[in-house]
């Protein structure tokens, strides 16, 4: 019998690793990155019904038509799964929308997550992830359901790696978002020279490093190729960085192609302490303590 309805959380995720390796001939990029999932979710609450896709979001400013990613994933695994029946879902944001935090690619993977459950089609993880790869790059790290990962390639590669060590994140939203198409166009042209190739010379021995051991890393290695693109062009960014550096943090990188930084804290008082003062500084952002799960 089928479930009347089911709830799903939709985490987000942190980058502490992103590596530019260069533009593919598909015009996507060959990326290497470590993907940490944080205890942030949004939720997601579905319903079956006989027919059609109906979409509703606590945000106003969130279109639930077929351009929303939830709304796209639930087409696509209905179709290609031949249910004929349909499904209602609800989606309660916490995830800030346009923050480098992979909310909306969460927000699809669990959606076909839920749906596979929902209705026993019996896929794998390995088969939504091939679903989600349709839909984006961060989506079958998502439809993994693991910890931390390197993510290759376009984003379709995912290989599970150890959980991080117990460290505290400090997320800090500016309110506006970074246009992911144009932080890699900035890229391409600030590196036309070295397209189709790596960013550095010295890039391939560094990455090979990076892989050796799936052992924590530790955050003097946190690194984003993106910073050198978003931050010089955005005071309140680099504000908010020194801010961040300010607190004690041990570390302080972009998420994503942002617009959301973080600051790695041993703890959680440490990492408490730090919002408490960058809230006072920094009124009007969203700030928030996370962990990794």
């Amino acid at each position: 019998m089928i479930p009347p309805d089911m709830e799903i959380r939709s985490y987000a995720k942190i980058n502490l690793i992103l590596k530019i390796l260069g533009r593919r001939t598909d015009g996507y990029h060959n990326l290497l990155s470590f993907f940490q999932r944080i205890d942030l979710f949004d939720l997601l609450i579905f319903r079956v019904e006989k027919e059609g896709i109906a979409l509703v979001s606590d945000r106003k400013e969130l279109p639930c038509g077929a351009s929303n990613l939830v709304y796209r994933a639930a087409e696509l695994i209905l179709r290609e799964s031949g249910v004929r029946s349909g499904v209602s879902i609800s989606l309660q944001k916490n995830i800030p929308i346009g923050a480098g935090l992979g909310g909306g690619s969460s927000n699809a993977a669990f959606t076909l997550i839920a749906i596979n459950r929902l209705f026993g089609l019996n896929y794998s993880s390995s088969d939504l992830a091939k679903f989600g790869e349709v839909l984006g790059s961060d989506v079958p790290f998502f439809c993994r359901e693991i910890g931390a990962a390197w993510v290759s390639g376009k984003g379709e590669k995912v290989e599970q790696a150890e959980f991080q060590p117990e460290m505290s994140y400090l997320l800090v939203f500016p309110g506006f978002s970074v246009s992911t198409r144009e932080a890699y166009g900035l890229w391409d042209e600030a590196h036309s020279r070295d397209k189709n190739e790596l960013t550095k010379k010295g890039d391939h021995n560094t990455i090979s490093g990076f892989q050796s051991g799936n052992y924590g890393i530790a955050p003097e290695a946190w690194v984003n190729d993106f910073e050198e693109i978003v931050i010089p062009r955005n005071s309140r960014l680099r504000k908010i960085q020194e801010g961040l550096i300010q607190t004690g943090a041990e570390r302080v990188l972009l998420s994503g192609s942002g617009s959301a930084l973080f600051g790695g804290f041993s703890s959680d008082q440490s990492a408490r302490e730090a919002a408490a003062r960058m809230e006072k500084e920094f009124f009007g952002c969203w700030i928030r303590v996370a962990r990794g799960v």
